[in-house]
């Protein structure tokens, strides 16, 4: 009989930095300023860094609610929120390459995958699991996500990869967790789900009848689910539970 294990993405297969964030956001600002700076001369790259923090502060107003919005979406408001007019006298190609500047800031600077990580999985395919993995996204669509987990050698052991910007609906919303079991073709008896957020990842699973395993670097955490301070420890968790 199958078995199942969903996954978060962030910070339990691969892991970020403050630094590598940060070099995202002067990697988007200042590219985003060179293309504009040709056809508007006088925007000044404090609007744009503005814009950019500006996008986070309402894009979190909608993930307290579990709620997200497309890609393109987060994109407009970038750019709109730069100048009032500045959306509208953009062309589409222009559009598209502040896109890809956005989106493609991850692939300059990218998260390293985790010790162990691909290793894990290779052992719970190797036992006839099917794996899945819903990702809270943030500034990184799941388009270019799905292209740095193919670089890592990882994103083929996955039979379903839900990203938030694609569903609009976001961990630790149930339906997230529902779709995922439906597109596993799941028994939620039989799926685990494995991440590092308690609220996100552990309350969410739960709420969705779904079994949960906590990734806590620190290895403390609540009687009602185990605990591992890394990915890497998971096939031998999976074989006790």
């Amino acid at each position: 009989m199958d078995r199942f294990v969903t996954f978060d993405l962030w910070e339990t297969l691969i892991a970020d930095s403050p630094e590598l964030d940060g070099s995202r956001t002067e990697y988007r600002v200042k590219n985003t300023h060179s293309l504009l700076a040709r056809r508007h001369p006088g925007i000044d790259i404090k609007d744009i860094y503005r814009a950019h923090e500006k996008i986070w502060q309402e894009c979190s107003a909608l993930w307290t609610n579990a709620r997200d919005i497309s890609f393109p979406g987060q994109v407009r408001l970038f750019i709109g929120s730069m100048g009032d007019d500045l959306l509208t006298s953009l062309d589409q190609n222009e559009i598209q390459t502040i896109s890809e500047i956005y989106s493609g800031a991850v692939l300059e600077f990218r998260p390293r995958l985790i010790a162990g990580a691909r290793e894990a999985l290779e052992r719970l395919a190797s036992r006839g699991y099917r794996m899945g993995l819903i990702c809270n996204t943030g500034r990184t669509p799941g388009i270019t996500l799905r292209e740095l987990l193919k670089d890592y050698a990882i994103l083929s052991f996955f039979d379903s990869t839900l990203f938030s910007d694609e569903t609009i609906i976001r961990k630790p919303d149930t339906a997230i967790f529902e779709t995922a079991l439906r597109e596993l073709g799941a028994d939620r008896r039989r799926t685990v789900h494995v991440g590092d957020s308690w609220e996100n990842d552990v309350r969410g699973a739960q709420a969705a009848g779904i079994g949960a395993v906590w990734v806590s670097p620190q290895g403390q955490g609540p009687v009602d689910c185990p605990v591992i301070k890394s990915v890497a420890e998971l096939p031998e968790i999976l074989d006790r539970i």
